[in-house]
């Protein structure tokens, strides 16, 4: 369906609209949504996956709706495994979002990252 805004009505400012992003492997229960106002696009939530591997650095962990993809590819830094530890998320022009250092723990965080669609 993808991230598209919500209809406008005349008397309030442009409702967002709400998707969620998966993953191959996403345990149930640890959900990261998409919303959309506007042109602008923030992440809520979290990945974390069910296996005894971590996935590879190149490999993209999630993929965007349509819609909500960045204009250029964008570099994050979110919560890692405890609070001072910060993990980077890069998101390309094609929605694909990837942790290229690595996801040891089995979960990502992407609370707090917002781009331009």
């Amino acid at each position: 369906t993808g991230c598209r805004d919500a209809p406008k009505d005349t008397a309030s400012k442009a409702k967002a609209k709400l998707s969620y992003l998966m993953s191959a492997g996403n345990r149930a229960g640890y959900i990261a949504a998409c919303i959309r106002q506007g042109d602008v696009i923030m992440l809520e939530g979290c990945l974390s996956w069910v296996s005894t591997r971590p996935p590879n650095a190149k490999q993209p962990l999630a993929v965007l709706p349509p819609g909500c993809w960045p204009r250029r590819r964008e570099v994050f830094f979110t919560r890692g495994s405890d609070l001072e530890e910060r993990r980077r998320v890069d998101i390309d022009q094609y929605g694909r979002v990837f942790c290229p250092e690595g996801v040891q723990d089995m979960r990502l965080e992407l609370t707090g990252v917002m781009f331009v669609a």
